[in-house]
């Protein structure tokens, strides 16, 4: 009986100890899985900054090489462009409407000397210093340099520089006021047989009251480019034949 009794106590005892023995294996267990769980975040962290590294890469790769996109023009740049080849027909015509001027000129003056005689010529010559030396008088004072005398019989009764500044008046152009000392001198607004040296192509206006004044010749020296009215810009004179043409010309 008391062999049996220790017997049935160890198996007792025995019994109470598995419970300690299941106890430590589960916490061998569950060590392991935590090692098992930390090793596969590892992995997965490794893989994640893997692919991090990958993307970077790529994006670094695809701001470095060169775009293949094909840009279309904005409307800024095809109105730049439009207003660019705007410019450069304008600068054609101008530079066509000189040359066309600068023949005009030469051929002007080609046909002074035509009919002219050489002491016709220096007579002409004589005038137009006279003219030139009133055009010094303008520039003195600022104003543009035009100056102009009015001949009659030989000798100058009227001499007349620009003083549109001066006067504030618009109309002071040297012819005008070149025609209008005349006038007073010879007591008559015809002044017929008479000639006017001016070193400037005439303007429209005073074209009109050359006119109007009937005064036989003219004779200009530089051409005016801008407003001339003797070819240069509009033709308001009469030719030699007596035709006068109203167009400006091209």
């Amino acid at each position: 009986m008391a062999h049996s009794d220790r017997h049935t106590l160890t198996s007792k005892s025995d019994r109470r100890s598995s419970p300690n023995r299941s106890t430590s294996s589960e916490t061998w267990f569950s060590g392991h899985e935590a090692e098992d769980n930390n090793s596969e975040n590892a992995k997965n962290t490794r893989r994640l900054n893997q692919e991090s590294a990958s993307l970077d890469w790529h994006r670094q790769k695809m701001s470095s090489s060169p775009s293949k996109t094909i840009p279309f023009p904005s409307a800024e740049d095809t109105t730049a462009e439009n207003l660019q080849g705007s410019k450069v027909k304008d600068a054609e015509m101008r530079r066509g409407k000189f040359q066309r001027s600068d023949q005009f000129v030469k051929d002007r003056f080609d046909e002074w000397k035509k009919h002219s005689s050489s002491e016709q010529r220096k007579i002409d010559e004589m005038f137009m210093r006279e003219a030139l030396m009133e055009a010094k008088k303008a520039a003195d004072n600022w104003e543009v340099p035009v100056g102009a005398v009015l001949v009659h019989d030989g000798r100058i009764v009227a001499r007349g520089c620009n003083l549109v500044e001066e006067l504030r008046d618009s109309t002071a152009h040297a012819e005008m006021l070149c025609i209008r000392e005349a006038s007073n001198t010879l007591r008559t607004w015809r002044l017929s047989d008479t000639t006017l040296y001016v070193t400037l192509e005439p303007c429209p206006m005073c074209a009109g009251a050359i006119l109007q004044a009937r005064i036989d010749t003219v004779v200009w020296g530089a051409p005016n480019k801008l407003l001339g009215a003797d070819g240069s810009w509009i033709r308001l004179f009469p030719d030699g034949d007596g035709e006068k043409s109203l167009e400006p010309t091209r």
